[in-house]
């Protein structure tokens, strides 16, 4: 058995599934926005990426700051 809400009944709770939804896409939007503006990549030319391509985009750049840091100091 699972957590609370991790079957996802689809008539438990709508108005808080919505808003998480709504609360990670609007966090995905900012994170495209500065991963972009960190890669410095031409926003218009990736208006069409994935989530997960944000997130995969992310968690490299981070790993690269992560290394530059422990090199760099």
């Amino acid at each position: 058995e699972e957590g609370p809400g991790a079957s996802g009944a689809p008539s438990s709770k709508p108005i808080m599934e919505k808003r998480r939804r709504a609360r990670i896409n609007e966090s995905l939007g900012q994170l495209k926005t500065l991963i972009l503006d960190a890669l410095k990549k031409d926003s218009s030319r990736h208006s069409k990426l994935e989530k997960a391509d944000i997130l995969e985009m992310t968690v490299k750049h981070l790993r690269n700051l992560q290394r530059h840091q422990l090199t760099g100091n």
